[in-house]
């Protein structure tokens, strides 16, 4: 027997023809499913933050092998052969936005924001500690306030104070608070996040207690990035995780930008802890996505701001 016609019978199943039939009409039914999708999509402006659309060059270049493959750890730990072309990629990427934000590293492997702070979590916390951030009405992201996120090593929270009737924090409250928890992590940002603030007195007093800062710039990196929005990295917060899908216009993916002092346990963290296989087609889709928005950084920012700030009459 031929080896396409096993392959035929195989595909069969028990039922012969008519199994095979069933699951070709599924995927008929699936395809015609995403045609009704894309082209309802096509028709209507998503007004969602992470409701972005890629362009057309990179919606090409995530088209291509790396759909297919997989790039276990990173440039100089590489499990598969074949790959250097990628890793030139990773290694210059991992450079250039390193350097757009003013960081000592970028980590550009995982693969949502919500992993993206659960590795840092990971990496950077021990059962016990004292975790600070906003409460999820106060803006906070559910990756770091939320059910799942307090029990993963049986945390004590402490939510950030805000200024009444705002998202913002209280800055001299907040570090009141920093002093008297002695908080091991503290978390910043989140999915609220109206007005930019300056944190250097709170990094200066967390760093007296030996408190890392993150802050959660998923929804405003692309304007950061830009020169757009104060970059809390220049105030002397530690570490920065973001989306690549809302301000930054890319597929949904996600980055770690910061120090390095805490670069060697998020990398150990991220392999083989949390990413094995990394999507190469949502990375190099990102990276794109990132240069495209670069290239005009200046116009893109001030667009972006300008268009936030209209207001439809009621």
């Amino acid at each position: 027997m031929n080896s396409s016609k096993k392959i035929a019978l195989q595909a069969q199943g028990d039922d012969g023809a008519a199994n095979n039939t069933s699951w070709t009409s599924r995927l008929e039914n699936l395809t015609s499913l995403i045609a009704a999708y894309d082209d309802k999509a096509a028709d209507v402006l998503c007004l969602v933050a992470s409701g972005t659309s890629v362009s057309q060059r990179v919606r090409s270049l995530m088209d291509t092998d790396l759909l297919n493959r997989a790039a276990e750890g990173s440039q100089d730990e590489a499990v598969f052969p074949g790959l250097e072309n990628y890793y030139e990629i990773e290694r210059v990427g991992e450079a250039d936005v390193a350097a757009a934000f003013g960081a000592d590293f970028a980590e550009l492997r995982p693969i949502s924001g919500s992993q993206a702070n659960h590795i840092l979590l990971a990496s950077l916390t021990k059962t016990g500690d004292v975790i600070m951030s906003p409460s999820m009405r106060g803006g906070a992201h559910i990756s770091m306030a939320g059910r799942v996120t307090r029990s993963l090593k049986d945390y004590t929270y402490h939510y950030l104070p805000l200024r009444q009737r705002s998202f913002a924090i209280d800055i001299e409250a907040a570090c009141a608070d920093i002093k008297k928890y002695r908080p091991g992590l503290i978390f910043l940002g989140g999915s609220v996040v109206i007005e930019e603030q300056d944190f250097t007195e709170l990094a200066m007093t967390a760093r007296e207690t030996g408190t890392i800062t993150i802050y959660d710039a998923s929804h405003v990196a692309g304007l950061i990035a830009c020169g757009a929005f104060r970059n809390p990295l220049k105030d002397g917060i530690d570490l920065m995780t973001m989306t690549t899908c809302k301000t930054l216009p890319g597929p949904s993916h996600a980055w770690i930008v910061g120090s390095k002092e805490y670069h060697e346990r998020i990398k150990k963290a991220v392999f083989p802890g949390f990413v094995s296989g990394g999507h190469l087609q949502e990375y190099v889709g990102a990276l794109a996505a990132f240069y495209e928005m670069m290239a005009v950084r200046k116009v893109y920012g001030n667009y972006v701001i300008s268009s936030a700030r209209c207001h439809i009459p009621r």
